[in-house]
């Protein structure tokens, strides 16, 4: 096992207002249902160039598409049954994404299986991992 501690971002992204708010989760090909991001990599100097690339990659948001606010919140886990990283711990920074269109946000079938765009409460416990649910909970209180 390598003690190294892996960093990523995790992107709440969020679409519309009080009351009619709905946020992206994306489905995973393995079935697991979690936020957009995803690990740093060597051509990201920061970790906001981290979550910009996530969400582009895996949905195909750019910059114009959102407004992105980095939360005083970070999600910290040690995989599970993963190919390459079982038991290595991590750490993601956790960033909030308001997007004006919902229709901008397109799953690339290459990175993940499907989006999914829920409220508040449908959110909640469509997460496959329960912590993400906390996290989650959390964050949407910073909007």
């Amino acid at each position: 096992m390598n003690d190294e501690q892996l960093t990523g971002a995790i992107a709440i992204i969020y679409v519309g207002g009080e009351g009619n708010r709905e946020y992206l989760l994306a489905v995973q090909k393995s079935g697991n249902v979690n936020l957009v991001g995803g690990g740093r990599e060597s051509e990201d100097n920061s970790i906001e160039d981290t979550v910009r690339r996530e969400m582009h990659e895996e949905v195909g948001l750019v910059a114009d598409d959102y407004v992105l606010k980095k939360v005083n919140v970070t999600h910290s886990f040690v995989y599970g049954n993963h190919p390459t990283r079982a038991g290595q711990k991590a750490i993601n920074q956790v960033f909030l994404a308001k997007i004006t269109d919902k229709i901008k946000a397109v799953p690339n079938k290459n990175e993940i299986a499907d989006i999914k765009w829920l409220n508040s409460d449908d959110t909640m416990i469509a997460f496959t991992l329960p912590d993400l649910a906390e996290i989650f909970r959390e964050v949407i209180k910073e909007i």
